[in-house]
């Protein structure tokens, strides 16, 4: 006898789930479901729930014949028309501002209004009957740092009934919590368990944090708001300062971004006069030798040492970043085809298959190559050599050195400087980091200057392998990074870059074919194609609602049509 095949039922709505006519009835915001159907719908509200149901309270609702989980959007009279039930209702919430925030936030990065919800975590919110007096001014300020941030600013944090700060790497957070400590301030590690946090009214987290929903928040300190850490990679692609600006919209509390060197679009803002700048009435130049790469960096080193320990700020920390071949610069590459890089023992290996193999260039014969950019490893070897009776360090990602002996060198990746101040500073790999071919990559080198800057003691030596007449030379000379970034901004309006234009990268295969109504409609988007699926477009700041507006009316067309949908990414760092 044949045997049945086995298969599956399919999950149906609860039998307690059928529609019928409510007294009171609430609009829900449905997770998961495709571009084009509506934000929110309809549901009866059962009479035990009526007491329980809330704006923002997070709930179980059927849809088709599924349940799903969604968040209440508003409460209104029902009618004789049949609907389902709410079946079930957590005492958790999102508070009215946090969901009016999340509207514009959604609106800006062209995704579903769930999608942003679901990065909110509700919270159980109390109707206090005398609540704690709130600061009475509400503005939005950014503030130059010279030295620690915390130093800096410690006195203030205590000013709050509830303050949020976001810090963009995991050690920079470990080493806030340590000193704030040592201060006898308690804070709350939003990156741990909710269960594990403790109590206090300083609550730090990383970039994530930035749609964390706090009870009394009257503060939101962003710290290094320039950094790449603050970009999120996944959909939908946001940035912690732009998620800040908009909450602050629809918020009450104050907003303030904390920094060695502000982006261009914060200093776009304070020229608005949108964001308030807080300098300092007198602020004298830092006491400080400067050298070029006219000079001899051993000779910065050597007075640096005299100051204190030295820093030597590098890119990486391969031995060797890149090689060429002496005779005609084409890069050395293996059989199957991927770059050489050379280890410490003078052996060149393949970055791909990681074989050994001594190498001939394919373009002209010639076996020698010469060295491009340095590494780390490879600039520990040669100042071992200028300084053999000092002590040298490395510390980077693999192993980090948190502190160094007084008469010292330590050679350092990016974010890898162990603790405390230096009497010198040398920072190589800078011509390198200022020509890669990336839209930020002067505004990023610019930032970790003035960030190094902020570690050089008073009187201490500071090296540049940059010529005295490059911009960013100016800058670290006349200790204000002002003159040059008016003129990087000038320079990006004329050239329609932000931040007076917004940028919006478009992935889909054919993407030419498919944009081509939304440029027809848009006649000032300037429009570049990376390649046959991805394009840039560029609009005036003040014109790139509309064009956003018409984006998202093509990704519901696409998602009707049962195309797939758009990959966009608003502001892309990485161009």
């Amino acid at each position: 006898m044949a045997v049945k095949p086995l298969t599956l039922k399919r999950q149906r709505a609860m039998s307690s789930a059928k529609a019928k006519s409510y007294v009171r009835v609430v609009e829900v915001c449905v997770y998961g479901l495709p571009f084009h159907l509506p934000e929110s719908f309809t549901y009866g509200i059962p009479e035990e729930f009526e007491s329980l149901l809330e704006t923002g309270s997070a709930v179980q609702v059927p849809f088709r014949e599924k349940i799903c989980e969604g968040v209440v959007l508003s409460i209104g009279e029902g009618n004789s028309t049949p609907l389902k039930p709410v079946i079930s209702v957590e005492s958790a919430r999102i508070s009215p501002q946090l969901l009016d925030s999340a509207r514009l936030i959604a609106d800006r990065y062209i995704c579903r209004l769930s999608e942003i919800l679901k990065l909110i975590e509700p919270v159980s919110i109390v109707n206090e009957s005398n609540p704690l007096p709130r600061r009475s001014k509400k503005q939005v300020s950014s503030k130059t740092l010279r030295g620690d941030w915390i130093t800096n600013e410690c006195r203030k944090v205590l000013d709050y009934q509830a303050l949020l700060i976001i810090i963009p790497t995991n050690r920079d957070l470990d080493q806030a919590l340590e000193k704030f400590h040592s201060l006898g301030i308690n804070c709350v590690d939003l990156r741990a368990p909710k269960n594990k946090r403790g109590s206090g009214k300083v609550f730090l987290g990383l970039r994530s944090s930035i749609f964390t929903q706090l009870p009394g928040l009257d503060g939101i300190w962003i710290i290094d708001e320039s950094s790449d850490h603050h970009w999120e990679r996944r959909h939908p692609k946001w940035n912690t300062r732009d998620v800040a600006l908009l909450r602050y919209q629809k918020e009450d509390f104050e907003l303030r971004f904390l920094s060695a060197c502000s982006s261009l679009e914060i200093w776009r803002l304070e020229e608005l006069g949108y964001i308030k700048s807080e300098k300092e009435r007198f602020r004298r130049r830092r006491s400080k030798r400067i050298f070029f790469s006219d000079d001899s960096f051993q000779k910065a080193v050597k007075l640096g040492l005299e100051k204190g320990p030295v820093l030597v700020s590098v890119a990486g920390k391969d031995y060797v970043k890149a090689l060429a071949c002496m005779r005609c610069s084409a890069a050395p590459r293996c059989e199957c085809g991927a770059t050489l890089s050379l280890t410490a023992k003078g052996v060149l290996r393949c970055n791909l298959c990681d074989k050994s193999l001594t190498w001939r260039c394919s373009d002209c014969g010639n076996s020698k190559f010469v060295i491009i950019g340095k590494g780390a490893l490879r600039i520990k070897e040669e100042f071992r050599k200028s300084f053999p009776n000092i002590p040298i360090y490395t510390s980077t990602a693999d192993k980090e050195i948190e502190n160094v002996p007084r008469k010292s060198i330590v050679i350092a990746t990016s974010g890898m400087e162990p603790k405390g101040d230096f009497g010198g500073i040398i920072s190589l790999d800078t011509l390198f980091l200022q020509n890669i071919p990336e839209l930020r990559a002067e505004e990023k080198i610019r930032s970790r200057l003035f960030s190094l800057l902020n570690h050089l003691v008073d009187g201490g030596t500071f090296y540049l392998d940059l010529p005295a007449n490059n911009r960013l030379s100016r800058a670290i000379s006349l200790d204000s990074p002002e003159s040059v970034i008016k003129e990087e901004i000038t320079e990006r309006s004329q050239t329609k870059l932000p931040p007076n234009w917004r940028m919006i990268r478009i992935e889909c295969e054919g993407v030419a074919r498919a944009i081509s109504g939304l440029l027809m409609e848009h006649p000032d988007v300037v429009v570049s194609y990376e390649s046959s699926s991805v394009a840039i477009l560029r609009s005036e700041v003040s014109k790139s609602g509309a064009l956003t507006e018409s984006i998202k009316l093509l990704q519901t067309y696409r998602s009707i049509s049962k195309k797939s949908l758009l990959n966009i990414e608003m502001d892309p760092f990485k161009l």
